[in-house]
């Protein structure tokens, strides 16, 4: 389906997203400035909104095609529609095809005469290779997807010839290679959102845990070395922090369990008999009222979580 979603309704801001400052720089200078305060860019001729700009996977897996899924791609276009002040028109390619004839183009072009009438308008496409691809498949198929990706490019040049218009099309891929050629000169932008290294890791993690309890012991540093989370992604450092933050409730629980076992446990009345009384109603109201410390994390949350979680190029290779 197709979202539109108000800047102040969008949660994600640049500060939830770590270890790209160059990139969030580069957006910075090129989009939200251009988007929010055009009337900084009128006497500069040399200067145009980008009408394109594609966020693509590590080029370090080009022999595959392949990009590393949860670097923050999907974040990164909803932070810069916040950033900018721009409505953020989400595109799923499912609500584009259509069976009946003519169905899908018309859907394209409903497309971006509204990104018009919302301008300024970020018009995100996520795994926009399904939709523009290079691939082939034959068959009635071929002609049917062909038709659609001319009327995509043809409703895109009519945005790049109206100046007045204030709508970028944000393209996310992790198959930057599989996109036709056509489509691929048309994002005059293209960013490589790669695996974080050591340093972003760290800043990454710093984000993910500011509003948790963490204990003195936690090194951070440690955590985001190569020896523990090489190749881990944004997501899979999250994934990494939220396995690491159940150890503590799995502990409580555990401990409760056994506190538990005790009380139910038999005991002999004062005439040496077994006492088998239910004060199970008795303990509901304690247990009310007692208040439940979960304590901070610690690193060896971590460790356990680390193998627990790996990072999703390797499960997946």
């Amino acid at each position: 389906m197709q979202d539109v979603i108000d800047p102040d309704d969008i949660h994600t801001s640049f500060d939830d997203i770590a270890g790209i400052d160059n990139i969030k720089q580069e957006l910075q200078d090129m989009i939200i400035l251009p988007l929010s305060q055009p009337q900084l860019f009128i006497s500069h001729s040399l200067f145009t909104l980008p009408k394109g700009v594609l966020l693509y996977g590590s080029i370090q897996l080009r022999e595959s095609g392949i990009g590393p899924p949860g670097t923050g791609k999907t974040m990164l276009a909803k932070a810069l529609a916040r950033e900018s002040g721009a409505n953020f028109l989400s595109i799923a390619t499912s609500t584009i095809f259509n069976k009946y004839v003519g169905d899908s183009e018309q859907n394209t072009r409903a497309i971006f005469t509204l990104a018009a009438r919302l301008s300024p308008c970020v018009i995100f496409i996520d795994e926009i290779d399904s939709l523009l691809s290079s691939r082939e498949s034959g068959g009635s198929n071929e002609e049917f997807t062909r038709k659609v990706k001319n009327e995509f490019m043809s409703s895109w040049d009519g945005l790049m010839t109206d100046e007045n218009l204030r709508v970028v099309v944000i393209g996310c891929t992790n198959r930057p290679f599989d996109l036709d050629d056509a489509v691929l000169r048309r994002f005059s932008r293209k960013i490589l959102v790669d695996l974080p290294d050591a340093e972003q890791r760290e800043k990454i993690l710093k984000v993910i845990l500011r509003k948790e309890k963490v204990s003195a012991d936690v090194d951070l540093k440690h955590i985001a070395s190569d020896a523990m989370t090489k190749g881990f992604s944004g997501s899979d450092l999250y994934n990494l922090c939220q396995t690491a933050a159940y150890m503590p409730v799995r502990e409580l629980m555990e401990k409760e369990e056994k506190e538990l076992a005790v009380d139910r446990t038999p005991k002999m009345d004062a005439f040496g008999m077994l006492s088998l009384e239910d004060d199970d109603d008795e303990k509901m109201e304690v247990e009310e009222t007692k208040e439940v410390t979960v304590r901070p994390l610690m690193m060896k949350d971590f460790e356990k979580a680390s193998k627990e979680v790996g990072a999703r190029g390797e499960s997946e290779g």
